[in-house]
């Protein structure tokens, strides 16, 4: 399912960027609610995000809306770093990829993407393991429906791409740690770390 389903924003109430406009050197990626002083945010600001179907005014003005599932309007080369939480498990898989490879693009020599995402494995552990046929109805919902969640990533997929599409290195890292003093301490999701999978991705 492309991004581009679901808007709760008018046109006229979408802050889009175009260019000669600035750019702060980092960016984060489906910001949410959580859009930063001294960051660019980007949202879609969909249904899923906003499940009450109200988008926050004090957002407004704040984040630009980007369809991060196809070509994203900053030039290439533009930022020292990136940052995604809980975004990429609401693509597929060919947008998750289109993803990757425009934000690659948007980022300068050795620039990073840090990604954090529920992993496979252990969404696996906690919804579905020793559970009966009954239960999964339920562990579906839970997991998935909920959510939004379409597809997940482990580690050795995630970095399957990440090389593909161009990143020299990719690092699996742990909750709230980082050797880059921007990305350290960023992570926000504390109550899943024992089954989000995260990552460092250079360009």
């Amino acid at each position: 399912m492309s991004q581009s389903d679901g808007s709760l924003l008018a046109p006229e109430q979408r802050m889009l960027w175009s260019e000669g406009m600035p750019l702060q050197d980092r960016i984060q990626y489906a910001c949410g609610r959580n859009a930063w002083d001294g960051w660019t945010n980007t949202d879609f600001f969909d249904a899923h995000s906003y499940p009450t179907g109200e988008f926050p005014e004090e957002l407004i003005g704040r984040v630009y809306h980007v369809d991060l599932a196809s070509r994203h309007p900053f030039p290439s080369d533009s930022f020292e770093y990136a940052y995604t939480e809980d975004f990429i498990e609401h693509l597929s898989q060919k947008d998750a990829i289109t993803f990757l490879f425009e934000a690659r693009r948007c980022l300068k020599p050795g620039g990073v993407l840090r990604v954090s995402t529920p992993g496979i494995q252990g969404v696996m552990f906690r919804h579905y393991y020793d559970r009966q046929f009954e239960d999964l109805a339920q562990e579906h919902y839970q997991c998935f429906d909920r959510w939004g969640h379409i597809h997940l990533f482990s580690h050795d997929t995630l970095r399957a791409v990440a090389l593909a599409v161009g990143f020299s290195r990719y690092e699996e890292v742990v909750f709230g740690r980082s050797k880059h003093e921007i990305l350290n301490g960023i992570d926000t999701r504390a109550e899943q770390i024992d089954f989000n999978i995260i990552a460092e991705l250079t360009k």
